[in-house]
């Protein structure tokens, strides 16, 4: 149940995302968001510091491909794209 909450938080954060992304779109960022929550409750179980280090700099050159702004690792809207 947390989790789907979760996966609708960027909807909220980035409003922009309702004008890019259509229903399925919609889907694949709750599944992302399932995967990103998953791999950090095992960093945080494990208490792996490496665990949470490679998932900044993986999720980080993921949203430098995607040209997303760096706002968006904060967690603070993008504004208006």
């Amino acid at each position: 149940m947390r989790i789907a909450v979760a996966g609708e938080l960027p909807w909220s954060r980035f409003p922009h995302y309702q004008r890019i992304f259509d229903q399925r779109g919609r889907q694949h960022c709750r599944e992302d968001v399932k995967y990103h929550l998953l791999y950090l409750t095992d960093a945080v179980n494990t208490q792996s510091m490496e665990l949470f280090t490679q998932y900044l700099r993986w999720v980080k050159r993921l949203f430098e491909a995607r040209s997303d702004p760096p706002s968006i690792l904060s967690g603070e809207p993008a504004g208006d794209l």
